[in-house]
């Protein structure tokens, strides 16, 4: 007997099993037939569904849906699709766990706003290469970042910045920390006695981070200073002028406000009752101020007479250094 499939079935039907019109049909026909439909179950070339935990598929397609196991290699089965259940919840970084596919909320993607959160610690063995925040200099953005924010007041940035590795790596400027110093050079006037006298620095000496510090109003009497990120930070004046003496008042302010007017002050130094012959004094004074949002700030010298005017003297114009300490 055959094994045939459904197609070849119906065929041989046809042919041996006819009706009485066009011949007899005898019991070994018969019988021979119906072993044929004995041994030809369902075959892959036949389409349908099969339920059954064994069944032995020859060379061929089967199309439909099938319930229960397969038995082999599988090397011939194509256009099956796998469905996998994902460990974790939703936008969880999939993972091998010992075996399983396993997700976690402190590791997760959001593909609508490409972001990869880790919550713990990241090990890297090796380099980093390309640009760690989106800029090609390392250091100066990482300092305007919320990480870095958080990072500089961990023990383990604080450590870091005297290290020798935070000092001479590839992924630090020479500066830790954020500094700037403006000159007042030219353009040299008399101050008003009994007035707040806004100086106007008009040449920057140094910017290690122009994201944090920058000059508005250079060479003029709105000069200021715009610190753009909070924190804490340390201000200091040298005040080089002519004419203080004949026991003369020197009160130096630092102003914050807007851009157009200062609003507020803090007392850099205040040197009073100049005795000396002399009239070229250097006079420094140094502060800290708290900055909680973005703000600008100047330099008022209030003379109490003499209209003092600057001085160069040994290549040291009024000066003004702004440093992060915190």
């Amino acid at each position: 007997m055959s094994t045939l499939n459904r197609n070849q079935l119906s065929s041989s039907i046809e042919t041996n099993l006819p009706d009485n019109t066009s011949g007899l049909v005898t019991p070994a026909i018969l019988r021979g037939e119906l072993i044929n439909i004995i041994d030809s179950t369902l075959l892959p070339q036949d389409s349908g569904s099969i339920t059954s935990s064994y069944a032995t598929f020859g060379d061929g397609i089967f199309s439909g849906s099938f319930s229960g196991s397969f038995e082999g290699d599988g090397s011939s089965l194509t256009g099956i699709t796998a469905v996998i259940t994902p460990g974790g919840g939703n936008t969880d970084i999939q993972f091998n766990d010992n075996g399983v596919t396993s997700g976690s909320v402190n590791f997760t993607f959001n593909k609508n706003t490409n972001v990869v959160l880790l919550t713990g610690s990241l090990e890297v063995t090796g380099g980093i290469t390309g640009s760690l925040f989106g800029t090609s200099s390392w250091a100066e953005n990482v300092t305007s970042a919320s990480y870095a924010d958080t990072s500089t007041s961990a023990s383990y940035a604080l450590t870091s910045t005297s290290a020798s590795y935070a000092v001479t790596s590839s992924h630090v400027t020479s500066y830790s920390i954020p500094v700037a110093s403006w000159e007042w050079n030219t353009n040299y006037f008399n101050l008003t006695n009994g007035a707040d006298n806004i100086l106007p620095w008009d040449t920057e000496v140094f910017n290690t981070n122009s994201n944090i510090f920058e000059l508005s109003g250079s060479g003029t009497t709105n000069a200021r200073i715009h610190i753009k990120e909070s924190g804490y930070y340390e201000i200091i004046g040298q005040i080089h002028f002519f004419d203080l003496f004949n026991n003369m008042d020197m009160l130096v302010k630092i102003m914050s406000g807007s851009a157009s007017g200062p609003m507020g002050l803090v007392t850099l130094l205040n040197d009073s009752k100049f005795s000396e012959n002399s009239a070229d004094q250097l006079l420094t004074g140094t502060t800290i101020i708290n900055v909680t949002t973005p703000q600008y700030y100047s330099i008022a010298v209030n003379p109490s007479a003499n209209t003092p005017f600057p001085s160069n003297t040994d290549n040291t114009p009024p000066r003004m250094f702004i440093k992060k300490i915190g």
